[in-house]
């Protein structure tokens, strides 16, 4: 469908409602005008996220009401009502809580519309696509609608909406939610020079807060999330399957190497990834698994550094208790390629855990080559990054290795990630259209039923702890029992 932004006169009630600071009425007027084919104006949609993420008030420090309540006592009657209407008129320029509540269900109604997600994501933060990688887009996308031009903007003349820009100085939409972006407005404070976030140095935001989401942008983040996966979801029809989201690369900082310009920082995703798991709302929890997914699905852009992807998720897997490490290996997806991003993962975990050397590989698509006993086939398996062998994967259960003699709180969790590391890699094995010569040796021989025996023992271990130990022996004794069933 052709969509086109609203005419002026269209929205010149919301943007009327928005100047004379009546927030809550242009977003019910903004609401209204949502039709098919026509999409609302990015001046509209960054108060929409202004307002979305506005700060509620906090509660009142007794003490400092304490010391405001004397000084108005002692004004004279004539001041005091010049500091009332003063008050009101700060106000009247500050989104109140109905208006909010209403920003973010729109934007919510916006992402089940069938409104293109670059239609309201061009008002987002983001870093400049490559000409190579609009042109490798999963799915065809004007290069006009990615962005936003700040030079054509209509400059809207409420407080709220000047304030508003401080989200067009953010780099890119993981900034934009963090807590030292949006500060609400004290109605009881002269109104200074308004801070941008230019005026905040790089080094100077990491001392602000040790937060990384804003307790009131969750909700947006939320829609983002949606916003991406509506984008891949368009991929994967333009494509037939291995798409992504080309808005989501965009916010990954590019930069230049020796192979051309990759995109290798996934941390601050990876960041909001593991803080939303942590969370005890379970639709906060619903947001770090849509937005693992997206990531393992940005794997098949090759401009983004996938090694970099598995490195920043193994290590942030180190620090987290047994359950969260549970529920991200459990949301995994189980296509070849979230497979064998599994893998790598499970790998790296469990060769930093135990002290092994591991390299990272440097971002280099798979060139063809010859076929050795340890190394998985990479014409089976195109994927951006080196998966480890065979070898390397029984090398976790042979005698020479540490697991066998650690002694780590950690044992429980890092036997759950071997018997994933093994189920993965033995079914992501099965699927392939050639054998593991290695792997095949130590399935026919009964090498990895003894292996595996003598692993997964309960040594060590707690009473609990040693009884899913031992399930998953079982479990793996059977699953190989199947798999030996497959051979040639």
């Amino acid at each position: 469908m052709t969509e086109r932004e609203m005419k002026y006169s269209q929205g010149v009630l919301v943007t009327g409602s928005f100047e004379e600071g009546h927030f809550h009425q242009g977003i019910l007027a903004l609401n209204q005008l949502r039709m098919p084919g026509i999409t609302p104006s990015p001046e509209h949609i960054r108060l929409l996220l202004y307002i979305a993420m506005y700060p509620e008030p906090s509660p009142e420090d007794p003490l400092k009401e304490q010391e405001r309540q004397k000084k108005l006592d002692a004004m004279s009657p004539t001041k005091q009502i010049e500091e009332y209407n003063r008050e009101l008129e700060i106000e009247a320029t500050i989104p109140s809580m109905e208006a909010t509540k209403a920003a973010r269900d729109l934007l919510y109604l916006y992402t089940t519309d069938s409104i293109s997600p670059e239609a309201i994501l061009r008002a987002v933060p983001c870093y400049q696509l490559s000409e190579t990688e609009i042109r490798n887009s999963p799915r065809l996308v004007n290069e006009g609608s990615l962005y936003w031009d700040e030079k054509e903007a209509k400059d809207m003349e409420s407080w709220a909406a000047k304030d508003a820009k401080k989200l067009t100085q953010c780099k890119d939409c993981w900034s934009m939610l963090r807590p030292e972006v949006i500060k609400r407005r004290d109605a009881h404070k002269p109104l200074k020079k308004m801070t941008t976030f230019d005026d905040l140095r790089d080094d100077e935001i990491g001392l602000i807060s040790t937060d990384i989401i804003a307790k009131d942008s969750w909700h947006v983040l939320y829609c983002l999330v949606l916003f991406f996966e509506k984008d891949e979801e368009l991929a994967n029809k333009s494509r037939q399957g291995n798409g992504y989201s080309i808005f989501l690369l965009s916010q990954f900082k590019p930069i230049n190497s020796s192979s051309g310009m990759i995109r290798s920082d996934p941390a601050p995703a990876v960041e909001i990834v593991f803080l939303c798991y942590q969370q005890s709302e379970n639709w906060k929890r619903q947001i770090g698994r849509k937005l693992l997914i997206l990531l393992i699905s940005l794997t098949s852009a090759q401009t983004f550094h996938s090694p970099a992807l598995m490195d920043a998720i193994s290590t942030r897997l180190l620090e987290c208790p047994h359950d969260v490490v549970v529920s991200i290996l459990t949301d995994i997806p189980c296509h070849p390629r979230a497979r064998a991003a599994k893998i790598s993962i499970c790998e790296q975990y469990l060769a930093k855990n135990l002290r092994v050397t591991t390299e990272i590989m440097t971002r280099a698509r798979p060139q063809p080559r010859g076929q050795r006993r340890d190394q998985i086939d990479t014409s089976v398996s195109p994927f951006s990054w080196s998966l480890p062998s065979s070898k390397r994967i029984l090398g976790f259960i042979e005698p020479s290795s540490n697991l066998r003699s650690i002694q780590s709180p950690n044992l429980g969790t890092i036997f759950y990630v071997l018997f994933h590391l093994l189920i993965t890699f033995g079914t992501f094995i099965k699927a392939t259209s050639d054998t593991d010569p290695y792997w095949s040796e130590a399935l026919h021989n009964g090498q990895l039923e003894q292996l595996i025996e003598e692993t997964f023992t309960d040594k060590h271990l707690s009473s609990e702890e040693s009884k899913v130990v031992k399930s998953y022996n079982y479990l793996l004794s059977k699953i190989i029992t199947n798999w030996k069933q497959n051979l040639p």
